[in-house]
């Protein structure tokens, strides 16, 4: 998947670093690959105008209890090790805002009128004062 940045829908959840690129692991690179760089992302939401959701993934390994516990460390000579990765977190994170548990704004106890009543009408005009 590739970022959009004229797309108001999409989240960038997670992006590639800045040499990363998407393209057949099997084949040799005939063409310049579709994604390249930080515009290369991982894992994207999308929230539709409807308020619907959705989390794409590049990769179901990422949801595997292999990667959800697996230790990890940077590359970097001499970095710190970590005991297990933060998939799992980051999972949970996700299942909870696809699935509207966390991150939706609720509105409740709404009450409306015009500035001096305390019933509302059953039409406004544009020159009311709510």
């Amino acid at each position: 998947m590739v970022a959009d940045p004229d797309n108001p829908l999409v989240l960038d959840i997670l992006t590639g670093s800045s040499t990363s690129y998407s393209f057949f692991p099997d084949k040799p690179i005939t063409q310049y690959p579709h994604a390249v760089g930080k515009n290369t992302l991982l894992i994207a939401g999308l929230q539709a105008r409807n308020n619907a959701r959705v989390v794409f993934s590049g990769s179901l390994d990422f949801f595997s209890d292999a990667f959800f516990n697996s230790a990890v460390q940077k590359a970097t000579p001499g970095s710190k090790r970590y005991s297990q990765t933060g998939n799992y977190e980051l999972a949970v994170a996700l299942s909870r805002w696809v699935f509207k548990e966390e991150g939706v704004l609720r509105v409740g106890a709404v009450s409306h009128h015009r500035v001096g009543e305390l019933a509302p009408p059953n039409a406004y005009t544009v020159t009311d004062l709510v």
